[in-house]
């Protein structure tokens, strides 16, 4: 008799009333928060649609989804600002062209002038030669032409002789271009070297300095409606993609809903298919998907078929995707 009296002592069954009104507290709190339901969450968001708020539509959307969602409207934007900074590029490299043409007519003429002198000097050692080494050469040109050179070069002075890197190169005519690259800023006006900026800027490669100057000339000849879609939005965003469009797609999704006035009212259109899972609810898994009708957002329209998943986490149901129909962002 005594142990029954002890398991229902007034302290236990305060206890427990305790845990009970502890546990139905907790419970009323988390539902009265707004996404706490299926249809406390689809409306939110499709409400946030409606009005184009995108805080509140990436509020009411899991990461992954708005991050989708956004990066979707971030690539058309993205091929446009890049096929831009292209046009761009292609318009003000008939700029450069001038200038590195320029200093090519300059650096060829002098770069045939050293050969000239080399084959001079050359000339000048082969006929100090006693005659007997003279006509040992001269029966192998190979070897004729390989002195020559040496000689020339050696007797180079110092200035001449630091403008060719590499005697074999120099020897067949391969080093034109880098002859061009390191010698061809010096001989330019200080107008046109001016006007350049720096030597990278005539480089027969593409660096960043000479693209900042082909882009300097090309972007002021842009139709002006094409200027302001790039209008402050350097290039080197374009270098990272992803980011690009993530940073630009939240832009033109805002753009996007206030212009084609999303419908908002919704109603089931089939009964929700809960997906079971342990870290769900008491009773539901923690994703649902849902079959939803909505009114047109334009007159004479049907109403609009979509299929959404919504994932739980923490207590609150987020949209995760829209499976089938049009997104919340196209114009029924």
């Amino acid at each position: 008799m005594a142990e029954i009296e002890s398991k229902f002592s007034p302290i236990r069954l305060i206890g427990g009333g305790l845990c009970l009104v502890v546990g139905f507290l907790l419970l009323w709190t988390n539902s009265s928060k707004p996404l706490t339901s299926p249809d406390k969450t689809l409306t939110a968001f499709f409400n946030a649609a409606a009005a184009g708020d995108v805080a509140q539509v990436q509020a009411t959307s899991t990461d992954r989804y708005y991050r989708e969602l956004a990066m979707r409207h971030g690539q058309t934007k993205y091929l446009q600002v890049r096929n831009i900074y292209q046009q761009a590029y292609q318009l003000g490299l008939n700029r450069w062209q001038e200038y590195r043409q320029k200093a090519e007519g300059l650096a060829q003429n002098q770069y045939e002038r050293l050969h000239q002198r080399v084959d001079s000097l050359g000339r000048a050692a082969f006929a100090s030669l006693p005659s007997d080494r003279r006509i040992q050469l001269m029966q192998d040109p190979g070897k004729y032409n390989d002195f020559a050179l040496n000689e020339g070069l050696k007797a180079l002075s110092a200035e001449e002789r630091a403008k060719i890197l590499d005697p074999d190169a120099f020897r067949r005519r391969a080093d034109l271009q880098g002859f061009v690259d390191r010698n061809g800023w010096d001989l330019l006006s200080a107008e046109d070297r001016q006007a350049l900026g720096d030597s990278a800027v005539l480089s027969s490669s593409d660096n960043e300095r000479k693209v900042d100057f082909i882009l300097r000339a090309g972007v002021p000849v842009l139709p002006p409606a094409t200027r302001a879609a790039i209008k402050d939005i350097p290039r080197s965003e374009l270098e990272n993609e992803s980011a690009f469009e993530f940073k630009y797609g939240q832009m033109e999704l805002a753009d996007t809903l206030r212009g084609i006035k999303a419908p908002g009212a919704w109603s089931y259109a089939a009964p929700l298919q809960y997906q079971s899972d342990s870290d769900g609810s008491f009773v539901h898994g923690h994703v649902v998907t849902c079959s939803v009708s909505q009114l047109p957002g334009r007159p004479n329209s049907g109403p609009v078929q979509r299929r959404l998943v919504l994932v739980k986490s923490k207590f609150e149901w987020r949209v995760d995707g829209i499976t089938s129909g049009n997104d919340i962002d196209v114009q029924p």
